[in-house]
C-alpha cells in the first residue's frame, strides 16, 4: 500500500471541483492505496481574495466609493458558497494539514510515496493570471515519482504564452495522463508522452455516488437547469420550455443575485443534495462539463448548451461517448426528449472505466 498525495483544485467553490477530487481519492482507495488531498491552495478561493481580484479588473476601479460597494457585494456573494463547500471538503476528503503560505508549503510539504496531479483545470491559467508551479510538482526536489491523472489544460488559447515553461515542467514527470483529446494533442505537439483517461467522476458508478447523496423533497417531474456561465436568457428559455411541458424547473445556482432571473431559483444545494437533484431529474439542460459527466453516468436525458469560448472540454467528453448530437446552439430544447442509446453509452463507459482504472493503477505502482 502506497501513500499517494493528490494535488488538485479541490478548494474551488463549485460542485465539479469537489466531486472530481473526491472521486479520484475513492478510486485510489479501490486499488488498495492510501490517498490524501494536499490542502494547499493558499488564498485563491477566499471571499476576500476573489473580491479584491474582481476590483482590480472592474471598470469602476478608479471610483473609490463604487469600488468599495462592489467589493462588499462580491464578498457577500462568495462567502457562503466558500463556507458550504469547505464543510464538504472536510467531510468527504482526506485532507493534509492546511497550507496558507506558499513558501511555508515548499519548505514543509507533506511526504508521500507518489505525488499525483489530479484532474480538473490544474494546468490552466490561475485566478492571478499565471500558471501555478505547484500543479507541476516543482516543489518535489528528490526522486519521488511524479505523475498526473486526467489533468486538463483548460483553454489552449490562455496557456499559449506559458507552453515553454509547461513543457519543461512536464518533461520531469514519470507518467502523464490527461482528460481531453486536446490535452493529448498539446502533449504530443510539444514532445511529451501521455495517455487520455476518463474524468475521475466517471470512475465511480451510480452506486458509489448513492453513498454520499442526501435525499431532499423534489417535484415528481422536473427539468434541471445547471449552468456555470450564468446566462439570463437561457434561464428564460428553459422556464418557457418547462412551462410548455407542464413540468417544474429547478435552476441550481450559487449566485444569490439570480433570484431575479425567473422561476426555478434553487440557491446553493449542498454537494450531497445536488447529486440527488441530478439523479432524479426528468431532463437536464446544462453547459457544465461535470454536469454532462453526471448525466452520462446517471443515464439522464440531457442537452448541452455550449458556451462560446469554453466548449472544448464538453465537446471532448461528448465525442468520447458518441453523444455530440446532444449539443444545441439555439433554444430547440425539445431535443432533450430524443432518446439516447444508453446500452451503447454504458458499454463504452464500462470499457473506458476499466481502461482508466488500469492506467490509474499503473500510476500508483510506478
Amino acid at each position: 500500500m502506497k501513500k499517494i498525495a493528490i494535488i488538485t483544485r479541490h478548494a474551488v467553490p463549485n460542485y465539479g471541483s469537489l466531486y472530481q477530487a473526491y472521486a479520484l481519492q475513492e478510486a485510489i482507495k479501490k486499488i488498495n492505496n492510501e490517498p490524501f488531498i494536499v490542502d494547499a491552495e493558499y488564498s485563491y478561493y477566499s471571499a476576500d481574495k476573489i473580491s479584491k481580484d474582481a476590483m482590480k479588473t472592474s471598470k469602476y476601479k478608479k471610483i473609490p466609493l463604487i469600488n468599495v460597494i462592489s467589493y462588499l457585494i462580491k464578498y457577500v456573494r462568495y462567502s457562503k458558497p466558500i463556507k458550504i463547500f469547505r464543510i464538504y471538503q472536510k467531510k468527504w476528503l482526506n485532507l493534509s494539514r492546511q497550507y496558507t503560505d506558499k513558501e511555508e508549503f515548499y519548505k514543509n510539504y507533506p511526504k508521500a510515496d507518489i505525488y499525483m496531479i489530479g484532474s480538473d483545470q490544474v494546468w490552466n491559467i490561475m485566478p492571478d493570471g499565471k500558471i501555478e508551479s505547484m500543479y507541476f510538482l516543482d516543489f518535489v526536489k528528490d526522486k519521488t515519482k511524479k505523475v498526473s491523472y486526467a489533468a486538463s489544460f483548460g483553454s489552449e488559447k490562455k496557456i499559449k504564452t506559458e507552453l515553454a515553461d509547461i513543457t519543461n515542467y512536464l518533461k520531469d514527470f514519470d507518467k502523464i495522463t490527461v482528460r481531453e483529446n486536446d490535452g493529448l494533442r498539446i502533449l504530443r505537439e510539444n514532445g511529451v508522452l501521455g495517455e487520455q483517461v476518463l474524468d475521475p467522476t466517471l470512475l465511480l458508478n451510480i452506486n458509489d455516488w448513492n453513498l454520499v447523496m442526501e435525499n431532499i423533497n423534489l417535484p415528481n417531474e422536473y427539468i434541471l437547469l445547471y449552468q456555470v456561465n450564468h446566462n439570463k436568457d437561457l434561464c428564460k428559455k428553459a422556464a418557457a420550455f418547462a412551462k410548455r411541458k407542464g413540468m417544474k424547473l429547478i435552476r441550481v445556482t450559487n449566485d444569490m443575485s439570480e433570484i431575479f432571473w425567473g422561476e426555478g431559483f434553487t440557491y446553493l444545494p449542498t454537494p450531497a443534495q445536488f447529486l440527488y437533484i441530478i439523479k432524479n431529474a426528468k431532463y437536464v439542460i446544462t453547459d457544465s462539463f461535470h454536469g454532462t459527466c453526471f448525466c452520462i453516468n446517471f443515464n439522464k436525458n440531457f442537452i448541452d448548451v455550449l458556451p462560446e469560448n469554453h466548449s472544448q472540454r464538453n465537446r471532448s467528453v461528448l465525442d468520447f461517448f458518441d453523444l455530440t448530437d446532444r449539443i444545441i446552439s439555439d433554444d430547440k430544447f425539445d431535443f432533450v426528449e430524443q432518446s439516447i442509446d444508453w446500452s451503447k453509452v454504458n458499454n463504452i463507459l464500462m470499457e473506458q472505466r476499466k481502461i482508466s482504472m488500469i492506467e490509474l493503477k499503473s500510476l500508483c505502482e510506478i
